[in-house]
């Protein structure tokens, strides 16, 4: 795919332009408002959890709790907003897919990269915010683009399967609406990863559950985010007796397995593209 893509990556950059012009268009406050949404949403989760519904667990590494949700939050957003946009980005581009002939692959690429140059900038600013309340990133930030570069390939390989089943069932959505709500509260956003080990221990399940839970390979990336930019410099990478790298070392096998799987079915479906839509 990389061979295919590379000679065409001004094409690519100037459809990332187009659509980040696109989603500015008369817009005042521009690229914040990619960063005020999930800031609204972590104020509210903050206000819920802190009062309505206090939690029962401290968050670690001596954070502030707004900043251990947000980091998690703007990680999600990523993920979710790539979805949600590379499900229409064959349909959504129909003059392209059936008068010009590329790989149509370009599409839900885009579409990533557009969201991951928001989540990029969102960084930043939740950087400079963290400065600002006393809290600055130590060595352990070096392992942040590995992180970035490990969640986008594997959010790639979801928008390569999703952007070409819903040409043909239009369903996949609606479903996904559904699946991504659950699989939030499946992922230590609100809570750290050490929460589902602490509650299987206390109830005397199987700690294989645990490695079961770690099959999310959002769950070792979210920890990852947050170990790399508010762990203290003589912190560790463990979680529940097991190295951070070992679970990343899995969501790597599976993301690359994902990538193989949605370049197959997206190949296999993409000579119908133009007829469909």
């Amino acid at each position: 795919m990389l061979n295919e893509l590379w000679p065409r990556r001004e094409l690519i950059l100037s459809l990332v332009r187009r659509d980040l012009k696109t989603r500015y268009k008369s817009s005042v406050l521009g690229f914040l408002w990619s960063f005020c949404k999930p800031l609204l949403l972590m104020l509210v989760l903050f206000v819920v959890f802190n009062n309505f519904i206090p939690l029962r667990f401290d968050p670690p590494m001596n954070t502030p709790f707004a900043l251990f949700l947000l980091i998690g939050i703007l990680a999600w957003g990523f993920l979710a907003g790539s979805i949600s946009e590379a499900m229409f980005s064959i349909v959504g581009n129909t003059s392209l897919v059936k008068k010009t002939y590329i790989p149509l692959e370009v599409f839900p690429v885009v579409t990533v990269l557009s969201n991951l140059f928001h989540f990029l900038l969102a960084l930043i600013v939740y950087l400079l915010l963290l400065m600002c309340f006393g809290i600055f990133p130590t060595w352990h930030v070096v392992f942040l683009p590995a992180v970035i570069a490990l969640q986008a390939l594997f959010v790639l390989s979801l928008a390569m399967v999703l952007s070409a089943l819903n040409v043909f069932y239009r369903d996949v959505a609606s479903i996904m609406e559904i699946v991504v709500t659950a699989w939030f509260y499946l992922s230590p956003i609100l809570y750290p990863l050490r929460e589902p080990l602490r509650q299987i221990r206390a109830h005397q399940w199987p700690d294989g559950l645990f490695a079961l839970y770690m099959l999310n390979p959002m769950a070792a990336i979210l920890a990852a985010y947050r170990k790399t930019v508010l762990l203290p410099a003589t912190g560790d990478w463990e979680i529940g007796g097991t190295v951070l790298v070992g679970y990343l070392g899995a969501a790597m096998a599976t993301t690359a397995l994902l990538l193989l799987l949605g370049r197959a079915v997206f190949r296999h479906y993409a000579g119908r593209f133009a007829d469909e839509v």
